[in-house]
């Protein structure tokens, strides 16, 4: 059984250039025990034969399955301890696994942000941008994170959706991601499940993937529809902090960026984004789910305690 599985979704929207680029770097820098599944979602010609590769696995999917949904797949059809999805494009260096791998070491820790670098390298001066996740405050709102970002009591950090690792038997006992959101929504709701049951997300540094320049440009969420996605998010965790607090932080957000909504003439459709994004019981349901969670939990390890 391999340690890690890195799941490659390449779908309908992925160039076969980018995808083999992508699998070429996993092959030559992968680490023993790692296994590279592939969720195949195009009518691929394997020129070179590369599913005669040992420990690679071709899965035939839908054409018109999301990303969300086949990282899920991916997830499913993997044994490994450990799982490892990344967007299509992403270009492995050096070894790159074993500074994520470590981090697992601490039982606590079930997921692992690695930085993933855009680079810009035909240009005279080569350009850079990074990206090590994204922050969730207790407001209900989200935003890329930065070392200057000041990490509040209840702020919590998440994956980019481009790649990350996470302790897999954990991802399934949360019912993996939440298809219905954003990718990047998606991500910073299972790092919240993950801290909701006492575990961890950690940013290693010395883990790095790398981008094309511009790679998310075409996957970037309209402002607008933010908006309505954060709000379906705070839908989910106004009990994050305690209901009271939370509650006066989320308006106090919202009427700020109202009014400066107003100020530039879109107040109309900030308020509707907003409203469109409310879901009634959403959080009452998400408490009952995580709260039956750990009730298993606890059961698991009282059972394994008394199995010694």
């Amino acid at each position: 059984m391999p340690l890690l599985t890195v799941i490659i979704p390449f779908l309908k929207d992925d160039t076969t250039e980018l995808f083999e680029e992508t699998l070429a770097s996993f092959l030559e820098n992968r680490t023993e025990g790692v296994e590279i599944l592939i969720l195949n979602s195009v009518n691929y010609e394997d020129m070179y034969g590369i599913q005669n590769e040992e420990g690679v696995r071709f899965l035939k999917v839908d054409p018109e399955i999301s990303y969300l949904e086949a990282v899920n797949r991916g997830m499913e059809e993997s044994d490994s301890e450990f799982v490892h999805p990344v967007l299509c494009g992403a270009v492995a260096k050096n070894d790159w696994i074993t500074p994520a791998l470590k981090r697992f070491e601490n039982p606590a820790v079930s997921a692992v942000i690695p930085v993933l670098i855009e680079e810009k390298e035909e240009s005279e001066e080569p350009f850079r941008r990074i990206h090590s996740g994204f922050v969730y405050e207790r407001s209900g709102k989200v935003f890329p994170y930065s070392p200057k970002t000041n990490m509040k009591k209840w702020s919590r950090l998440a994956p980019h959706y481009a790649g990350a690792f996470y302790r897999r038997s954990v991802i399934r006992d949360l019912h993996f991601f939440n298809t219905s959101l954003e990718e990047i929504f998606a991500f910073v709701d299972m790092s919240l499940m993950i801290s909701s049951l006492g575990d961890r997300t950690v940013l290693e540094t010395h883990s790095r993937l790398y981008e094309p320049f511009d790679r998310f440009q075409d996957r970037e969420v309209d402002p607008l529809l933010w908006k309505e996605e954060q709000e379906i998010l705070y839908s989910h965790w106004r009990h994050w902090g305690g209901s009271l607090g939370t509650g006066i932080l989320h308006r106090c957000r919202l009427w700020v960026e109202y009014i400066k909504a107003v100020c530039s003439g879109n107040g109309r459709a900030v308020l509707f984004a907003y409203s469109k994004g409310k879901r009634k019981e959403a959080a009452e349901e998400r408490l009952s789910f995580l709260n039956n969670l750990k009730t298993l939990r606890k059961s698991r390890l009282q059972k394994s305690k008394d199995s010694i």
